[in-house]
């Protein structure tokens, strides 16, 4: 019998479902397109020119492809 480790989920490789991914595709381009919005908004609340936009293009792009990354992993 194998032990449990501690916060591992039940996940069985061989039924996946995917809408899991559909729905981490989904949260990627929100995360990337939210953030971009937010800083443009500030950027011209502040007049910083396109420094915050950038910003929060990227801090989407790395927080939404580690999050498609995370549930990518159990399928393949």
């Amino acid at each position: 019998m194998r032990d449990r480790v501690p916060g591992k989920s039940d996940f069985k490789a061989s039924n996946p479902n995917p809408l899991s991914l559909m729905g981490a595709g989904i949260e990627l381009t929100g995360a990337v397109v939210g953030l971009a919005l937010l800083g443009w908004w500030l950027d011209s609340k502040w007049s910083t020119g396109p420094w915050l936009m950038c910003i929060g293009l990227a801090m989407g792009l790395v927080g939404g492809t580690y999050k498609l990354w995370r549930i990518g992993k159990r399928f393949f």
